[in-house]
């Protein structure tokens, strides 16, 4: 089963699921209990790379001018 994030639209705490990319049924929220939750966009829409310790943001190395 995918991994899937979600948000709660009630106390705003935002989580990880396995869920079944099929199913409709959403997550109850593990800090407040509610089902008022959404899904939130895939990874690959958000154009970032995350970790399990946070998002981390590839950056390409900088280049300083006249730096020879």
């Amino acid at each position: 089963m995918p991994l899937f994030e979600f948000k709660c639209n009630d106390c705003g705490h935002q989580f990880e699921e396995l869920t079944s990319s099929t199913t409709t049924e959403l997550p109850t929220c593990p800090e407040c209990q509610k089902v008022d939750t959404k899904k939130l966009p895939s990874l690959t829409s958000r154009g970032t790379v995350s970790g399990s310790s946070g998002s981390n943001h590839i950056q390409a190395p900088s280049c300083s001018p006249g730096g020879g």
